[in-house]
């Protein structure tokens, strides 16, 4: 009547995702979706439409005329399987995610019903699974030995006799598997079985499938009638229009039904009653954004889910205002409009591939890159119970291991980025690329939008953007003899790295054992990173949680000591895994990198999956070659362009290349110094106890001067020094390998920038490496909000020294940074810091040539030496004098010895011993409070001690009834004694109305509140006399 009331419905015919498939000309066969176990149809229930509405046609299925046959049983089909793990490889990796299995158990056993058998027939089974070989696999059923008839490592096919198709009757398959004994500790892995049998055609829990062979004949089907109620049949052979069987035949416990067979198929019937059908799991509104409308041109497509959606918005404005054209889109909407509401990652590939080759829509030029928002997890139907989100999911998908999100822009020939070959013809080559922030949260998206800011902003702008950390394994692990990450790593940088970045090796082979693993290592590469590094290059084994065999980098343990939040890596791990974004048991540690709050990474290049040694390094070589010869690339960018590169001439698909991601901005550079530094005079070589000149300005790329003021950071290097490392077995050298490693820095200083130009000194020591060639002297210049970087490269090292008078060693001055009356003996707390001032006439020695460095030795142990010299800077436009300043922690409380050394240029050396009186961090210390002079005449000066930082210190005097007459307050005061240069507290003997009071006794009262903890009160009696 055009309502929809109470008691109305619609009945309509639907298929699950996972079913049987059955289509002419193909073999039927069982389909099982990895991504989704609904289904999705659609319903218009409002609207125009030029076509009438959806209904099923009705057929005649009277039993009236001839029919060529009588069909009373047909071959039944039962499919059994349970998705609860993925198999795991030889070498203990797993590469297919897409087929879940079963068991990994030698033996299993299940249960089957087979309605409607007929007993003592022949029945097939067929077994998938992962075994040995062909003799690996044995079947019983209902403990009957099943008879073999085919079987390989994949498949096994049986015949049996022994089913049974009571009603409800359970048959037991039992199973025993056998793994390849030559293999190893590989477990077979059992998927499913498909049973098909004779059977008749009878309902089981009220309902039958029936599938006939392709004949031409006319049939009457005859279903045993054991429906509680009347059925209805449906001609199902075309599933998207089945059709209402009408006019059958109900008598002698039959329901009979005539139907024209098809030769070409398939031929296919459904029985069942209308009490007995399925309700929708679901039924919702649809509101259905329209992503086939035009759009407008797009640069990005920025890929969430609808949770996230709304909060990208910071990341979208902030691109925006650069100029961006971004686009939105959820993974819902793209699943609702290619794939038919029907969870399926292809959705995403199909809606990006649209957006590419539709310009009508989205207007050339065509978008350029993705980005995914949103973490993932292999397992869409969360068959291991994690409950894991899967808000952008991964492509898993049958045909490749890789699973990196390229498969998403694979727009022609899969593993091709170039999907027109239009690369040779000189546009930008690949199609699209793609990046990834596999965020889970609101806040890890609001983190690494503040850390992109932060990157791209001058308050971050360091040295750091001049250093580089190349990390290498070494030869330990599986085999013993892997020296190549060394030496891969050498050859990138000897190559592949330009000479203006500075280098710091972290290679493990340098590094002694302790206890099966190298903890040194560990704090270098925590060093690097806190200290700042523009690239921190691994080469060597991993897997999400660690670095390298020896577990150099741990994600439980030393990423939280990470604390560069304004000094920003990017992270490229020539490694297997470290970008496993989309295991849903854990995070990996490129996703660590990047959402950790205090620090970490801007930006991580890493493999998803298991990778090769070779493949790695050389597309870790020509990824640094682009990113470092075109500054107009971003990070991702240079990937792309590097993988592109690497399948021409061809294209040749690059199965190792794809498993490699970028996990951060699509949009982001790296964060070399922008402009350049040209040196007017320099240095034709370095001569022992020489003053060397260097003068020079910052330009810009069109070579003109950048009239302002700034500072310019320089480090002075000796040649590089050349080491062989010798692999051993059995104590014989096995293997010889040269390497090469920065020379010691032997002047590090600054100098003032004055309308874009500068000029410096420096001395170069008696430590240095006569007859070399390579010295070098590295500047940074910093102007406001611009840097700039400048290299003078191969300088000569003389072979003479310069004569000096010199024969005294520096002058040493100590201190605690914020105090400016610090002695000898006086308390300090484990928190404070230790200023050094060094100075002399012939600069002071930083080459640490036999032992002149400069060093601290604590309470006489001199085997615990620590060395500062790294810790040296001098004061700017000054090479004489310098300062260091060190952290006092991991110091016990109480008192201790301190002794400095250090060593002029000259090689002069001197040493200063002091102590000091460690407190403890309970809580502050107001100590030796007094005044003075006491009694007082016009005035008289306070003087405390305090041990912590504090807020405020409030000072009053009462008189002795407790009448407060006089206060003042002081804010922010540093651990020192007072009065010092900054702060004198005194009282001139006048209350708060400014009249002098009179003679007699005043309590004074100091109130100390820190930063933490309780305030501390301090009580003094003052006289005064006038």
């Amino acid at each position: 009547d055009g309502y929809f009331n109470s008691g109305d419905r619609l009945v309509f015919y639907g298929e699950a995702v996972d079913r049987w498939l059955v289509r002419a000309g193909y073999p039927i066969s069982y389909i099982n979706n990895t991504y989704t176990n609904e289904n999705i149809y659609w319903l218009a229930v409002a609207g125009n439409f030029s076509n009438p509405a959806k209904r099923m046609e009705q057929v005649d299925g009277s039993l009236s005329g001839g029919v060529d046959t009588i069909i009373t049983t047909f071959w039944r089909r039962v499919h059994a399987e349970q998705d609860r793990l993925i198999s795991r490889e030889v070498d203990g990796h797993f590469i297919d995610y897409y087929t879940w299995f079963w068991s990994d158990q030698t033996t299993l056993e299940l249960s089957v019903t087979a309605p409607g058998a007929l007993e003592s027939d022949s029945a097939h089974v067929h077994l998938n699974c992962r075994t040995g070989g062909s003799e690996h696999i044995d079947l019983t059923i209902n403990g009957i030995s099943a008879i073999k008839e085919q079987c390989n490592m994949f498949n096994c096919t049986f015949t049996t006799h022994s089913l049974r198709g009571g009603d409800g009757e359970l048959n037991q398959l039992s199973m025993d598997l056998q793994p390849l004994s030559v293999i190893g500790s590989i477990p077979p892995y059992f998927n499913f079985v498909d049973i098909g049998y004779p059977s008749l055609l009878q309902p089981a829990n009220g309902r039958l499938d029936i599938i006939l062979g392709d004949t031409d004949a006319g049939a009457e089907i005859r279903v045993i009638d054991s429906f509680s109620s009347l059925p209805s049949v449906f001609d199902i052979s075309d599933p998207k229009n089945p059709a209402v069987i009408i006019g059958y035949d109900t008598t002698g416990g039959l329901v009979s039904f005539r139907a024209d067979l098809s030769g070409a198929g398939p031929n296919r019937f459904f029985c069942g009653t209308i009490a007995g059908a399925y309700p929708p799991s679901s039924i919702q509104a649809a509101d259905v954004l329209n992503l086939r409308a035009p759009a407008g041109q797009t640069d990005l497509i920025v890929v969430t889910s609808r949770a996230l959606a709304p909060h990208v918005n910071e990341y979208v404005d902030y691109r925006s205002g650069q100029g961006y054209s971004i686009q939105v889109v959820s993974v819902e909407d793209m699943i609702d409009n290619f794939s038919y509401g029907l969870n399926d990652p292809t959705a995403i590939r199909d809606f990006l591939k649209f957006t590419y080759e539709n310009p009508d829509i989205y207007p050339d030029p065509a978008p350029s890159a993705v980005l995914f928002v949103g973490d993932a997890s292999y397992d869409f139907l969360d068959n291991l119970g994690t409950g894991v989100p899967n808000h952008v999911p991964s492509y898993i998908n049958p045909k490749d291991y890789t699973y990196s999100d390229d498969n998403y822009v694979y727009f022609g020939a899969y593993g091709i980025l170039d999907s027109d070959g239009s690369y040779l013809s000189g546009d930008r080559g690949y199609d699209m690329l793609a990046a990834r922030l596999p965020v889970r949260s609101i806040s890890e998206i609001d983190g690494i939008v503040a850390k992109i800011k932060t990157y791209e902003s001058s308050s971050g702008m360091g040295t750091w953007r001049t250093r580089i950390t190349l990390v290498a394994d070494d030869e330990f692990g599986k085999y013993d003899n892997e020296t190549i990450h060394a030496i891969q790593s050498d050859s990138l940088e000897r190559y592949y790295i330009p000479r203006y970045l500075n280098r710091n090796k972290v290679y493990l082979w340098d590094y002694p054992f302790v206890n099966g693993q190298k903890p040194a290592v560990n704090d270098a590469i925590v060093d690097a990173f806190n200290d700042g590094s523009l690239i921190v290059n691994y080469v060597g084994h991993g897997n999400p949680d660690v670095w390298a065999h020896e577990h150099v980098l741990t994600r439980s343990t030393d990423l939280p000591r990470l604390t560069n939040s304004d000094r920003l890596s990017l992270v490229y791990a020539a490694s297997c895994a470290i970008g496993f974004f989309d295991d849903p048991h854990r995070e990996g540690m490129a996703e660590d990198f990047l959402s950790m709050p205090n620090g970490g990474a801007i930006g991580v290049i890493s493999a998803t999956r298991l990778v090769y040694s070779a493949d790695n390094a050389r597309l870790n070589q020509v990824v640094d070659s682009v990113l470092f010869s075109s500054d107009s690339l971003t990070i991702c960018e240079a990937l792309f362009v590097a993988k592109l590169l690497r399948q021409y001439p061809g294209p040749v698909i690059q199965n190792n290349d794809r498993a490699y991601e970028f996990l951060g901005d699509p949009y982001l550079r790296l964060a070399l110094p922008y402009l350049d530094i040209e040196f007017d005079t320099m240095p034709d070589s370095l001569v022992a106890l020489g003053q060397a000149n260097v003068s020079g300005r910052i330009i810009d790329g069109d070579g003109q001067t950048i009239v302002a003021d700034g500072n310019l950071m320089v480090t002075v290097y000796d040649s590089d020094r050349e080491k062989v490392y010798n692999r051993m077995s059995n104590g014989v050298i096995v293997e010889s390998i040269p390497y090469g490693v920065a020379g010691p820095a032997i002047f590090r200083g600054s100098a003032s920038i004055s309308q874009g130009g500068f000029e410096f000194n420096f001395i170069s020591p008696l430590d240095i490496g006569y007859g070399g060639h390579s010295a070098r002297v590295s500047a940074y210049a910093l102007l406001d909000s611009i840097d700039g970087i400048g290299l003078i490269d191969s300088i000569t090292v003389s072979q003479t020294l310069v004569q000096t008078t010199d024969s005294t060693g520096p002058e040493i001055v100590y201190g605690i940074v914020g105090r400016s009356n610090f002695v000898s003996g006086d308390a300090v707390s484990v928190e404070e810091t230790l200023r050094v001032i060094l100075s002399d006439e012939s600069g002071i020695n930083l080459a640490g040539g036999l032992g002149h460095g400069i060093s601290l030795v604590v309470d006489r142990q001199t085997e615990d030496a620590v060395n500062l010299t790294q810790l040296f800077e001098y004061q700017q436009d000054d090479f004489t004098t310098g300062e260091l300043v060190y952290v006092l922690n991991g110091l016990a409380p109480g008192e201790h010895l301190l002794k400095v050394k250090a060593w002029d240029n000259a090689n002069n050396v001197s040493t200063v011993e002091f102590s000091l009186q460690i407190i403890s961090t309970g809580g502050v210390a107001m100590n030796e409070v007094l005044n003075y002079p006491n009694p007082m005449g016009d005035s008289t000066t306070f003087y405390f001690e305090l041990t912590q930082p504090i807020q405020r210190l409030s000072m009053r005097i009462f008189t002795l009834s407790g009448r407060r007459i006089w206060s003042s307050e002081y804010y922010d005061l540093s651990p020192d004694y007072y009065p010092n240069d900054e702060v004198q507290i005194g009282w001139n003997g006048k209350d708060t109305d400014g009249d002098r009071v009179a003679s007699g006794v005043y309590i004074f009262k100091a109130t100390a509140v820190p930063l933490a903890g309780a305030a501390v009160e301090k009580f003094v009696k003052v006289v005064v006399m006038n």
